[in-house]
Order: C-alpha cells, then structure tokens, then sequence
C-alpha cells in the first residue's frame, strides 16, 4: 500500500511542477524574443511603417502582463519547492498561488485578445489571407497531436 502511495504521489507532485514551470514551446516574453517575434511577422506579413508602430503598441501594452505572470509562476514553484522540502504540501495555499495565477491568466488572455483584433483590423486582405493560412497550418499541427 505505501508503494501505491509513493507512486501516485510521485505522478501527482511531478503533473503539479510540471504546470508550474509553464513547460511551453516558446521562451518566454524577453525584449530580445520580443524583437525577434516583431521582425518575424513584420517581415512575413510585409507591414508598412504604420502597422510596424501598431505591432509596437501591442507588444509594449502585453510586456507587463507577461512579466507579472513570470512572476508568479516563478513565486509558485517556490512555494511548491519550500513546501516540497519541509516534507508537507499545504493545499490552501497552493490552491490560492495557483488562482492568483489563474487570475492574472484571465486579465492577459483578455488584454491579448484585445490587441490582436486590435492589430488585424489594420491588415490588408493579403495580410489577412497570410494569418488564415497560417491558423489553419497551426490547427492541423495541434489537431495531429491527438
């Protein structure tokens, strides 16, 4: 019994760092990948001066609320790592790092949404059949998965 008990709890303390690192394919919001990110669809999307200056507002208005959420995913896993190595996990305050994470979340995910119809009303029909496309290849990809 004590092994089925070390092996779920291995498997449950491993899914809950796992979602606090924030395991994702990208790394992260940095001024040097933000650039990165900018000059990337400047260039595929071929933006004229004005939508370059859009794009700018965009990411400049999104950097804070990526930053606040590097933080508290950082805090996060500190927490869960003190808790980890005094041997006892605390499932109050767990839940409550993770809801302030889930609320941060929320007020990004709307602000993004926000500069993204934003930004694409300022494309042209090109520039636009060029997002659908790509959507589309993205959609395939992520549906290939399973």
């Amino acid at each position: 019994m004590k092994k089925i008990f070390k092996i779920v709890s291995g498997i449950l303390l491993g899914g809950l760092m796992l979602a606090a690192c924030g395991r994702h394919h990208h790394h992260g919001f940095s001024e040097k990948n933000a650039e990165k990110i900018k000059k990337r669809i400047s260039s595929k999307l071929d933006l004229n001066e004005s939508q370059e200056k859009n794009l700018d507002v965009v990411f400049n208005e999104l950097k804070p609320e990526f930053e606040r959420m590097r933080e508290l995913r950082k805090s996060f896993q500190e927490e869960l790592l003190k808790q980890l190595n005094a041997g006892q996990l605390d499932e109050a305050a767990l839940n409550a790092k993770m809801a302030e994470m889930e609320t941060q979340f929320t007020s990004a995910r709307a602000n993004f949404v926000s500069q993204a119809v934003r930004f694409y009303s300022t494309l042209n029909d090109e520039q636009k059949e060029e997002i659908r496309e790509k959507a589309a290849k993205f959609a395939e990809r992520m549906n290939d998965r399973g």
